[in-house]
């Protein structure tokens, strides 16, 4: 079934979004650009990839900072809260995903449109 034409996502396309989202905590942004560029043929697996992709380059960005920020206590803050804004949002994430919703992460930069 082709989701691109009846945008309803298959259970191997929600499964595999799943496995990208879980596999994030292992091999962080490799596993959605893995599924963006092997699965683009599935409109629903392209979306997630792409969201989990922006989100992944905002954490990034925010840690080095928060990272540069250490020596005083604010950046150690931000660490913690960067890394509870990733488990929290990554689960919520992957539960969407295994219903087959599309799921927007909160407060990040979209820069892969």
């Amino acid at each position: 079934m082709d989701t691109s034409m009846t945008g309803t996502p298959t259970k191997e396309e929600r499964n595999l979004a799943v496995i990208m989202d879980i596999a994030m905590f292992f091999f962080f942004f490799f596993s959605p650009l893995i599924v963006y560029l092997l699965k683009s043929e599935s409109t629903f697996l392209r979306e997630q990839a792409k969201e989990s992709l922006n989100m992944n380059i905002t954490v990034t960005i925010f840690s080095i900072i928060s990272g540069f920020l250490s020596f005083i206590v604010i950046g150690l803050i931000g660490l913690f809260v960067i890394g509870l804004y990733l488990l929290v949002t990554v689960i919520l994430a992957a539960i969407a995903n295994s219903k087959g919703d599309l799921y927007r992460y909160p407060f990040i930069l979209r820069l892969i449109k």
